[in-house]
C-alpha cells in the first residue's frame, strides 16, 4: 500500500489541489459576500431613555468592535482590519478598566465563554525552536515584556470570571506592545545568530498571536462584546440626555480620518493618495455592511458617548504648581560615587563562602597557619608557578589564534540523498547495517529490491539512524573533502585558555589535555609584521571534529585563574568536594551525634557538606558573628550543639562585611591605595546622580542635608551585597518631568471618574433591564 502511495503520490497532490482550490474559489467568495449582508432588524428590547434597542445594529457594532488597526495578526495572514475603529474596545474600556465594572453584573451569563479562555491559556503552547528551546516566544517575552508571561500565568490559575477577565484586558494590551510581526521578526533574527541552528520552517507561518486569538471577540467571547457594544447603545442615550451631540457631517469626517490613520499603521507601503483613501472608505463599508448610512449613524453614538466620558475625566482638575513644588523638592538629585562588592563577591549561601575560603587557602601567601585567621582579603598572592603544584586548576595559559572547523556533519550535509540509498543498498555494506542494527538483522536483503522493501518497513527513528550511519560512513571514506573544506570555510579568530587540570577545554572532541598542551606549544605563530603565512597546526580532536590553528601571538605566561571564572564554571565545587571529602571523616568523630544516622551510620558527605565546612572554617565563623554582633545583628543560636542552616547562609551575608567597612574607613581618610590589593578583589565604582527619593529608598536621604563632600555608612541593598556612597555635590534634574506628572495624573485621576459615571450608567442599565446578554440569531 505504501508503495502505491509513494508511486502515485504527485496524481493524489494534484488532485488535492484541484479540488481546494476549487472549493475555496466557490465557497470563500460565497461567505465573503454573506459576511457583508445586512442583518434583518428586530426590536430586543429598550435603552434607558426608552427608545428601540435594535439587534442589527447591536450586532452591527459588535462587527464594527471586533478588529481594528492595532490587530496585527489579521494583517499577517493579509486581511484587512477595521480601518474605521480607531481602538474604541482598548481606549474606552481597556485602558480605563470600565470593561470589568460594565460586565459585573453578567459575570455568571458569560462564565462559561471566560472558562474557555481559561481552558485555552491551560493548554496553550507557546512557540519554541524545536532545536533550541532558548529560542522561544518565553525567552522574548522575558526580555522585552516580563508582564506577559507574568500575566499568561495569572490567567492559567484564575479563579473567578473576574480575575480572568482583568488579566485577559492587560494581557491584550500587553501584546499590542510585542504583536505577532515583531515577536517573529525577533525570533528569526536570534535563530540566525547560532550559525549551528537550522531554520525552522514552520516560523515563518507559525500562529505567533498569543493564545491563537486575533479578534476581540476571540479575546473576550461574543457575549461579553455583544454587553460593550449594548453599553455603548445606552450610554450614547445617556448623552443624547445630558446635551451630547455629534452631527452626521461630524460622524463622517471622524470615520475619513480614522481610515487614514489606520491605512497609515497597515497599509503605507507609498504616499496614500485621495483615491487610495475613498476607495478604502468605500470597501470598508462594503465590508461592514454596504449602508454608508446606518455606519455613520453608528458611529455618531460611539462618539457621543465617547465625548461624554472624556469631558468627564477633562473636567478633573489639577493643582500643577502643587506638582512643580513636589518636583523641585523630589527630582532634585545628588552627585554621588557608589562604591559595592563585585558581583562575585556578593556571596549568596554559605557553599559560596566555602568556596571563596577555598580559593583563598590555594591562592594568598599564607599569614598564618589557621584557616580564616582574618576577615581581610589578601593584599599578596602567590606566584602561578607556585600555585600549579598546590592547585594546577587555578592557573592557566592564555592564548589568541586563528582557527577553522570542520565537523563530519557539515561534511555529510554535502552528501546527496540518492547518494546515501546507493551506499545502504550496495550488498557489501549490508552486513555492516545489520551488525550495528538488530532491526535489519533479521531481514532478507539477497537482492536490492529485498533491501529496499526492508529499509523501507522500518521504523522512522531506526530509518533515520541508519541514514545517519551511512552519512558518516562515507564521509569516512573520503578523508579528501576535509582537505577541500579547509580550503573554503571561514577562519574565525578566537582567544581561548588551557590549564594544566580542570577548566572547560577549548576544542570538542578533545582526548588528552596533555598532548593538547604540547601540540599548541609548538603550533605555528603569525605575527602582524611576519610577510609568510604560517603553515596552519592540523588538530583532529577526534574523528569528528577537525581543526586548523594558527597562534597569532606567542602564549601568555601562566596565570591565575579568577575567583570569579573558577567559581563560575565548576572549577572551585570540585575542589571544595575534595577538601570536604578528606576532612569528613576527622570532622565527623568532633560531633558523632549530628553526623551519624538513627542506626550508627554515617550521615553521606552529600546532605552535610556545609556542616563540614563550619567545622573546617569555624574560627572564621567566629570572626564573621562578632563583627556581625558588632552592626546590631541579633545572631541565632546553634541548635543541639550543631550549626543550623540558616544561620550558615546568614555567615555568607556579613562574609565581606568587614572589608566593606574597613574599605570605606580607608578611603575616608584618603588612604584607599595603601594596600596593593589585587585587581579582582577592588570594590566596584560607579558615579551616579541619584534624586532624594533613591536615596529615601534606601535610608540615606539625611545625606541631602549633611554638608559635602561626606561618606554614608554601609548599606546592603539585598543580603551580601554591602556597599557605601560617596555624596559629592548637590545637583538639580537638566529635564523637568513635571508636565509628564501632571498628564499622568490627570489620566488616573480622570480615569477613576470614568469609572465612576460607568457604575452610575451600569446600575441605571441594570434597574431598566436595559441590555439583552443572550440576543436570538439573526436569520439572514
Amino acid at each position: 500500500m505504501l508503495q502505491f502511495l509513494r508511486k502515485y503520490q504527485k496524481f493524489f497532490f494534484g488532485l488535492v489541489a484541484v479540488v481546494t482550490i476549487a472549493s475555496f474559489s466557490f465557497f470563500g467568495s460565497n461567505s465573503a459576500i454573506q459576511g457583508s449582508q445586512e442583518i434583518p432588524d428586530r426590536r430586543i428590547g429598550t435603552t434607558i431613555d426608552g427608545s428601540p434597542l435594535m439587534q442589527g445594529q447591536v450586532e452591527l457594532l459588535v462587527r464594527f468592535l471586533s478588529t481594528s488597526p492595532e490587530e496585527h495578526g489579521w494583517l499577517e495572514k493579509g486581511q484587512i482590519p477595521n480601518l474605521f475603529n480607531d481602538g474604541v474596545v482598548q481606549r474606552d474600556f481597556l485602558q480605563t478598566g470600565a470593561l470589568s465594572l460594565a460586565v459585573q453584573p453578567y459575570l455568571a451569563e458569560i462564565a462559561s465563554e471566560v472558562q474557555e479562555r481559561i481552558d485555552r491559556a491551560r493548554s496553550y503552547r507557546h512557540y519554541m525552536h524545536p532545536q533550541a528551546p532558548f529560542v522561544s516566544a518565553e525567552a522574548v517575552w522575558n526580555q522585552f515584556a516580563p508582564s506577559m508571561k507574568q500575566g499568561v500565568e495569572k490567567l492559567q490559575t484564575a479563579k473567578t470570571s473576574e480575575e480572568a477577565l482583568s488579566v485577559l484586558g492587560q494581557l491584550y494590551l500587553d501584546q499590542q506592545k510585542l504583536p505577532s510581526d515583531v515577536l517573529r521578526r525577533i525570533l528569526t533574527f536570534q535563530e540566525k545568530q547560532y550559525e549551528w541552528l537550522t531554520h525552522d520552517q514552520k516560523l515563518d507561518h507559525a500562529d505567533l498571536d498569543l493564545f491563537g486569538f486575533q479578534t476581540l471577540e476571540d479575546w473576550f467571547g461574543p457575549k461579553t462584546m455583544h454587553l460593550i457594544a449594548q453599553v455603548i447603545l445606552n450610554g450614547s442615550a445617556e448623552a443624547h440626555r445630558q446635551g451630547y451631540r455629534v452631527s452626521e457631517e461630524e460622524a463622517r469626517r471622524s470615520l475619513q480620518q480614522n481610515i487614514y490613520a489606520g491605512a497609515k499603521k497597515t497599509i503605507d507601503e507609498h504616499e496614500l493618495t485621495g483615491q487610495d483613501l475613498q476607495r478604502l472608505y468605500r470597501q470598508q463599508i462594503h465590508f461592514l455592511q454596504r449602508d454608508e448610512a446606518k455606519i455613520v449613524a453608528l458611529w455618531q453614538k460611539v462618539l457621543e458617548f465617547r465625548h461624554m466620558m472624556d469631558a468627564i475625566g477633562a473636567a478633573v482638575a489639577i493643582d500643577e504648581a502643587e506638582y512643580r513644588q513636589f518636583s523641585d523638592f523630589a527630582c532634585e538629585k545628588l552627585r554621588v560615587d557608589i562604591y559595592e562588592l563585585p558581583e562575585a563577591l556578593r556571596l549568596k549561601n554559605f557553599r559560596e563562602l566555602l568556596k571563596l575560603q577555598t580559593y583563598l587557602d590555594a591562592t594568598a601567601v599564607p599569614l598564618s597557619k589557621k584557616r580564616g585567621a582574618s576577615l581581610d582579603l589578601p593584599q599578596f598572592l602567590a606566584s602561578p608557578s607556585d600555585i600549579l603544584g598546590l592547585a594546577p586548576e587555578l592557573v592557566e595559559y592564555r592564548y589568541t589564534a586563528e582557527i577553522a572547523e570542520i565537523t563530519n556533519d557539515s561534511l555529510a550535509s554535502r552528501i546527496a540523498l540518492k547518494e546515501i540509498y546507493a551506499w545502504e543498498m550496495e550488498e557489501g555494506h549490508w552486513g555492516s547495517l545489520q551488525n550495528e542494527f538488530p532491526a535489519l538483522a533479521q531481514k532478507i536483503g539477497a537482492t536490492i529490491e529485498e533491501r529496499y522493501v526492508a529499509l523501507e518497513q522500518l521504523e522512522s527513528d531506526t530509518r533515520r539512524r541508519i541514514d545517519q550511519f551511512a552519512r558518516e560512513a562515507i564521509v569516512k571514506q573520503h578523508p579528501e573533502w576535509i582537505e577541500s573544506a579547509f580550503a573554503e570555510v571561514e577562519r574565525k579568530k578566537i582567544s581561548f585558555s588551557l590549564r594544566r587540570k580542570g577548566g572547560q577545554l577549548p576544542f570538542l572532541g578533545v582526548k588528552s589535555r596533555d598532548d593538547l598542551h604540547a601540540a599548541l606549544r609548538n603550533a605555528p605563530i603569525q605575527t602582524n609584521h611576519d610577510n609568510a603565512v604560517a603553515v596552519p597546526l592540523r588538530l583532529d580532536t577526534d574523528e569528528f571534529h577537525h581543526y586548523e590553528i594558527v597562534l597569532l601571538q606567542p602564549p601568555s605566561e601562566l596565570t591565575l585563574v579568577s575567583f570569579a571564572e573558577a567559581s563560575a564554571d565548576g572549577t572551585l565545587d570540585a575542589l571544595l568536594d575534595k577538601k570536604l571529602e578528606v576532612a569528613y571523616p576527622d570532622v565527623r568523630k568532633k560531633n558523632t551525634t549530628f553526623f551519624q544516622v538513627s542506626h550508627g551510620a554515617w550521615k553521606p558527605l552529600s546532605e552535610v557538606k556545609d556542616h563540614v565546612g563550619a567545622y573546617l572554617y569555624a574560627d572564621l565563623l567566629q570572626l564573621i558573628e562578632s563583627d556581625a554582633k558588632k552592626t546590631g545583628i541579633n545572631w541565632p543560636k546553634p541548635e543541639g550543639g550543631s550549626r543550623d542552616p540558616q544561620p550558615l547562609d546568614l555567615y555568607a551575608q556579613y562574609r565581606m562585611h568587614a572589608y566593606v567597612k574597613e574599605s570605606l574607613s580607608a578611603l575616608s581618610q584618603g588612604s584607599a591605595d595603601t594596600k596593593p590589593l589585587s585587581e579582582q578583589w577592588r570594590l566596584v565604582k560607579k558615579e551616579k546622580e541619584m534624586s532624594r527619593s533613591e536615596l529615601q529608598a534606601i535610608h540615606l536621604a539625611a545625606l541631602f542635608d549633611e554638608p559635602r563632600p561626606t561618606w554614608s555608612s554601609i548599606i546592603a541593598s539585598s543580603p551580601s551585597s554591602w556597599s557605601f556612597i560617596h555624596a559629592k555635590e548637590r545637583t538639580k534634574s537638566e529635564k523637568s518631568d513635571i508636565d509628564e506628572m501632571v498628564a499622568t495624573a490627570q489620566k488616573s485621576l480622570g480615569d477613576d471618574a470614568k469609572r465612576e459615571v460607568m457604575k452610575s450608567l451600569i446600575a441605571e442599565i441594570t434597574a431598566k433591564k436595559a441590555i439583552v446578554v443572550s440576543l436570538p440569531e439573526p436569520t439572514l
